[in-house]
């Protein structure tokens, strides 16, 4: 859930649906192998709805991803009054490729959705991407890799590369602290605060 402040709220969930033959046999390509073992193939997809101040449903729910893919799980972050961006766990080729799911980010401006981008190409583990403010007024992207070490990307950067910060591996951020970064707890459960600032572009110079 989304607040847009004067205009209400936007809900974004996830659907999804076992992939099966007439006979009720779950379908499989060959090669393909999004599920562990012992699990169905499954298709997940995206909804949107707004809703007023009151709660109350305003139109009716859009679907925004396709019901063939696999993107379910997802983290939402403001921009600006008229738009929202949806960061989403694109897991398709996630096992058939041993190289993880990507992060794609969806920019949505009213009902109208555009066309994803990839800010993460691969690497990316089950859990689900998170957004969270950082302490100059710039927002960061959390996610766990095929390792469930977290990894960070900070949003908006020239070079939006995740890190590889070993301080972040085994710990999971849930709260924002202002100006001061974000508190979590490690694997063994301690409560940590965590700061990131991203790293300058490289220099002309130190490309070549």
């Amino acid at each position: 859930v989304l607040s847009r402040e004067e205009d209400g709220y936007v809900v974004v969930w996830a659907e999804h649906k076992v992939d099966t033959l007439p006979d009720g046999a779950p379908k499989t390509q060959p090669g393909e192998n999004i599920e562990t073992a012992g699990e169905s193939r499954t298709f997940e997809w995206l909804n949107l709805l707004r809703m007023d101040l009151r709660g109350q449903p305003v139109g009716v729910p859009h679907r925004i991803t396709s019901q063939t893919g696999h993107i379910g799980q997802m983290a939402l972050a403001s921009v600006k009054h008229d738009r929202f961006d949806i960061y989403a766990r694109d897991g398709a080729d996630a096992l058939a490729e041993d190289v993880g799911g990507r992060i794609l980010r969806f920019s949505v401006r009213e009902d109208q959705v555009d066309s994803p981008v990839e800010v993460v190409g691969s690497g990316v583990g089950l859990g689900s991407p998170s957004v969270l403010p950082g302490s100059h007024g710039e927002a960061w992207l959390f996610f766990e890799d095929s390792l469930e070490r977290t990894r960070a990307v900070p949003i908006g950067a020239p070079d939006p590369r995740p890190s590889l910060e070993h301080a972040l591996d085994d710990v999971r951020l849930g709260v924002s602290l202002p100006d001061e970064g974000w508190l979590g707890v490690s694997a063994a459960r301690s409560l940590v605060r965590v700061r990131c600032r991203a790293a300058p572009p490289a220099s002309s110079e130190a490309k070549q």
